[in-house]
């Protein structure tokens, strides 16, 4: 993933497709566990890694972290 590309971020019940802006191939990836927290930080952990680099912002409301898989972060509105 480029850290200026734009994702589309599903998320199902057990999984979670990431798509980028212009293309067609998806990223699929298992949810293993989510949670809220206190200040409404939803976090969502993946089974694989489906980001490039330490930190990337997916969009303007999931961010991508995680050296061995992804976990998603966004803000709970």
């Amino acid at each position: 993933m480029r850290h200026n590309e734009l994702y589309d971020v599903t998320v199902n019940d057990q999984t979670v497709v990431l798509r980028r802006q212009g293309s067609s191939i998806p990223s699929v990836a298992n949810i293993l566990g989510s949670e809220v927290d206190e200040e409404g930080t939803r976090t969502i952990w993946l089974d694989r890694l489906v980001h490039c680099g330490a930190t990337v912002s997916l969009n303007d409301t999931w961010v991508a972290s995680g050296a061995i898989s992804t976990v998603l972060t966004c803000r709970a509105e």
